[in-house]
């Protein structure tokens, strides 16, 4: 399993990931971050 990471570089990633990634679960996650 991945390590566990916080603050900047965690947002970085996710956000990276938020974007980039085209799947369901990530439009699922645009749309509840984006109300």
């Amino acid at each position: 399993m991945p390590k566990q990471i916080f603050g900047v570089d965690a947002t970085v990633t996710m956000l990276n990931r938020a974007f980039n990634d085209q799947s369901p679960a990530n439009s699922v996650y645009n749309n509840q971050v984006a109300q």
